[in-house]
């Protein structure tokens, strides 16, 4: 006599077939978010240093400008849109940011979230009167708080 014949078929239950999808879909999230950190931090660590570079920028172009307002020399206030007529240290004094901006007012792209502060203080040293000294202070925030401060001394002559 013949043995019975099974004809049950092999493959996978329903079951079996959704914790397969359950556990894939688990894994794609985690891969997908792991991928989306890395973009964005990639992306900070490309205009970071851009935004480093414009505030040292910035500084050489008030250790370019006079210790001293020159005779009809510009006298008005500290606004980024009037930076290229900005002509002594003093005239920096009080100039805020929102958004980095290049001398004549143009935002600079990809630096419209971080922000520039700058003071220019009566400063004495290395023998010098705080009259014959200016500490030049240029400060940057990037778009999470965090910030750098840059520092120049600049002599009267």
């Amino acid at each position: 006599m013949s043995e019975p014949h099974s004809w049950r078929q092999g493959g996978f239950s329903l079951v079996e077939v959704i914790i397969f999808l359950v556990i894939m879909a688990i894994a794609l999230t985690a891969v997908l978010q792991a991928f989306w950190l890395a973009g964005s931090r990639g992306a900070t660590l490309l205009v970071q240093p851009q935004a480093v570079a414009a505030a040292q920028g910035l500084l050489e172009e008030m250790l370019a400008r006079a210790f001293a307002n020159p005779p009809g020399g510009y006298a008005g206030g500290p606004h980024a849109a009037n930076r290229h007529l900005f002509d002594d240290v003093s005239d920096y004094d009080g100039l805020i940011m929102n958004g980095l901006r290049d001398p004549y007012g143009q935002p600079m792209a990809g630096l419209e979230r971080y922000q520039l502060e700058v003071e220019v203080l009566p400063w004495a040293w290395a023998g010098l009167g705080a009259a014959q000294g200016r500490l030049l202070r240029v400060r940057l925030s990037d778009p999470a708080g965090q910030a750098w401060r840059f520092e120049a001394f600049k002599a009267a002559g």
